[in-house]
């Protein structure tokens, strides 16, 4: 199974972004493309990229400000926010309001489902990703600030080697599995 792995690059307002430093830290394997995109409202960065990458799964890694758990991303909303001042607005017109994102991998000690991933870029690469690759299952993995960098390239390391016993077919009747949190 061919899986594509992101992380964002290190922005403003930000000293540093862990998730580029998550990315490097996880272990090479066969199967694993790796990139780390520009923080920015491109969609093309992110098709392309599949594109090249030719995935069977998708797994995003994005950084939240807020807590000391992992929050598995379940949706995509169809807004963004260009900066803190701006009106949302849509990012696709014709597109539904959400996306169900992650195979229902389940929550564990160190994680919980979270329904709202903000007005970000974030939000933006998973809503384009899940937009335009229907077909391919996508997971999204917040991260705290503060989360050490080793306990979190071992925590996706973990729930990579437990993706790989599905098939992709089996992960996308995940994703339409829904439970509460």
């Amino acid at each position: 199974m061919k899986i594509l792995l992101y992380s964002f690059k290190d922005y403003k307002g930000w000293k540093r972004n862990i998730t580029e430093k998550i990315l490097k830290k996880v272990k090479k394997q066969k199967n694993l493309s790796k990139k780390v995109f520009l923080l920015r409202f491109e969609k093309k960065q992110y098709t392309d990229e599949v594109k090249k990458a030719m995935p069977d799964i998708i797994i995003g890694l994005g950084q939240h400000s807020k807590g000391n758990k992992i929050k598995i991303e379940r949706k995509a909303f169809n807004f963004k926010k260009v900066n803190k001042k701006a009106k949302r607005v849509p990012i696709n017109e014709k597109a539904p309001m959400a996306y169900f994102l992650s195979p229902n991998i389940g929550k564990d000690a160190e994680s919980w489902n979270s329904y709202y991933i903000d007005d970000h870029v974030y939000n933006y690469s998973c809503f384009i990703t899940r937009h335009y690759f229907k077909s391919i299952p996508f997971i999204f993995f917040n991260i705290p600030k503060k989360y050490d960098i080793k306990k979190a390239a071992k925590y996706v390391e973990k729930r990579i080697r437990e993706i790989q016993k599905d098939t992709p077919e089996e992960l996308v009747q995940k994703r339409l599995t829904r439970y509460v949190t």
